[in-house]
């Protein structure tokens, strides 16, 4: 799967404007995240691997057994997390349907909120590195 980019992106990290190939598949992307926020890409791919299977489109199979009435969820529905990084709708409601089946925000978003110590927002996140906070 290769995804047309801009040349041009401007970093969520530093502000900065920094280059791309015209194309970037998944895994790149990854390595380019993980190289601008300062975590290691075999995690990234393994929390991917582990949500989505590198499914850019797929939905949670989740059903919620409870009601949350915090953020709306009703007992009995499906969750509304989507794309790669299986970005939660309910409890994100600034991000957007596109956003979250987009690889390139997907994965930038998952790679900034593990460069904060928040990997754990991630069902997939290895239990001992929910403790850690990752060096910058």
């Amino acid at each position: 799967l290769l995804l047309p980019l801009v040349f041009l992106a401007t970093s969520t990290a530093t502000g900065t404007l920094i280059e791309l190939p015209k194309q970037l598949t998944p895994k790149e992307i990854v390595q380019v995240k993980a190289v601008e926020y300062g975590v290691p890409a075999p995690l990234l791919e393994k929390i991917i691997t582990c949500e989505s299977q590198w499914q850019t489109t797929v939905q949670s199979r989740h059903i919620y057994p409870r009601d949350i009435p915090k953020v709306g969820i009703k007992k009995g529905t499906r969750e509304r997390s989507f794309g790669i990084s299986q970005l939660n709708l309910d409890w994100n409601p600034n991000i957007t349907y596109e956003q979250a089946i987009d690889p390139l925000f997907a994965i930038d978003f998952m790679a900034k909120k593990v460069s904060e110590g928040r990997g754990s927002m991630w069902s997939c996140f290895p239990k001992p590195m929910k403790q850690i906070k990752p060096s910058n």
